[in-house]
């Protein structure tokens, strides 16, 4: 959308913010303007390849008036932590029927006993747990543990 031909008729000295989707702007277009002085400065937190790993997008990231961000702002170890929980929270609650928050195409059959879904709410704590230690681990937490035991469902028949 935004290339050669609509950097040239912007005025010298614009300033480019991304902040929507990669690919947007031409990124090679993008590099020549700043480093001819068309463009004085771009902020990005989007690129056309996630993570940059392109030679171009290295040399744009290089440049001195460019300035990036992450996209996702609750891209952080808390964040994802939290978010963690939250989700371990309604799936439980949901398993349990007490509360169905968030869910998409929930299937409500008839005549369905959703206790047999019980070894699943299991796992997803156990799952949630698990997310929860890794998350600690890979942020220099104290150390935990996990252990889990395999169970069968039961008939109710």
């Amino acid at each position: 959308m935004i290339g050669a031909g609509e950097i040239a008729r912007m005025k010298d000295g614009v300033r480019l913010i991304n902040c929507a989707r990669g690919g947007i702007c031409d990124e090679q277009a993008l590099y020549d303007g700043l480093v001819a002085g068309r463009i004085a400065g771009a902020a990005l937190d989007v690129f056309s390849i996630e993570p940059p790993r392109t030679d171009l997008l290295r040399r744009l990231l290089a440049l001195d008036n460019v300035v990036t961000t992450p996209h996702i702002g609750a891209n952080t170890v808390e964040a994802q932590r939290d978010v963690a929980v939250q989700i371990v929270q309604q799936v439980i609650d949901a398993l349990r029927g007490i509360n169905f928050r968030n869910v998409i195409n929930l299937p409500f059959a008839e005549g369905v006993d959703y206790r047999s879904l019980s070894p699943y709410m299991t796992l997803a704590e156990k799952i949630g747990s698990l997310h929860m230690q890794l998350i600690e681990a890979a942020s220099g937490g104290s150390r935990s543990s996990f252990e889990a035991t395999r169970s069968r469902p039961t008939s109710s028949h």
